[in-house]
């Protein structure tokens, strides 16, 4: 079985390097276990895994360089161009984090390394961030990039699809309740609400299929709900 048949039904999902049958010992008895019951990975024998590399295809320029490099010491790839894939090579979103302390750019972030994948395509997306950003300020840059619409990780549709299907589930939305004495100043409770709702993008994101029927999230300030005061007595509380 080949990744290139693997890929199409994982919808998004990087594909596996190796696939490892258990069988003998561990297959006859009982896989390794923590004790919790979970499986015990690091017990588990090692895959076999061959990376297949195409010809090399050298950066062009100081930014894939240093994405080159950042990839070979972080996924421990000898070699690596700029067409080599991220996940292809072992990544992973700690790795994804580790890359961007490598880099050190402020406007590069763990999005941009899954959407790009390869440093020719990450190095292209980081491109098209900056230009023209020399100078503005960081708040006109976040608001750009707010504007810009992102892919969903894979992660994070997950916990997406378990609120769909589990509406009651408190994975995706944590419900909290506060308590103020007599003497707390509401008004200024609530302006604090309101500037917490305003200054996150959270409150201000839909989620939505783009033009290539992936999942998206964008930023759209018209969906963000007014936060409001009700005054309930003890009686209507309870």
């Amino acid at each position: 079985m080949t990744k290139g048949r693997v890929r199409p039904a994982l919808s998004g999902n990087p594909a596996p390097n190796g696939l490892t049958v258990l069988k003998g010992e561990v297959l006859r008895d009982c896989p390794p276990l923590l004790p919790s019951g979970k499986l015990a990975r690091k017990d588990l024998p090692d895959p076999r895994v061959a990376i297949t590399r195409k010809e090399y295809v050298a950066p062009r320029d100081e930014l894939e360089l240093g994405l080159c490099k950042a990839f070979e010491e972080v996924l421990g790839v000898p070699n690596v161009d700029i067409t080599e894939d991220f996940y292809d090579l072992g990544g992973s979103s700690v790795k994804a984090m580790q890359i961007l302390a490598a880099m050190d750019l402020d406007t590069l972030s763990a999005i941009d390394i899954y959407r790009g994948r390869t440093p020719e395509e990450i190095a292209k997306i980081y491109r098209e961030k900056t230009e023209g950003m020399e100078n503005i300020s960081e708040e006109e840059k976040e608001m750009r990039a707010r504007k810009v619409p992102h892919q969903v990780p894979v992660m994070q549709r997950s916990v997406i699809d378990t609120q769909l299907f589990t509406p009651k589930a408190p994975m995706w939305i944590i419900p909290f309740l506060f308590s103020f004495g007599k003497d707390a100043d509401i008004n200024r409770v609530l302006e604090a609400g309101r500037a917490t709702i305003a200054n996150h993008p959270i409150f201000s994101t839909v989620f939505e299929f783009g033009e290539d029927f992936e999942l998206q999230q964008r930023y759209d300030e018209s969906v963000r709900k007014p936060l409001e005061i009700e005054y309930l007595s003890d009686a209507e509380f309870e």
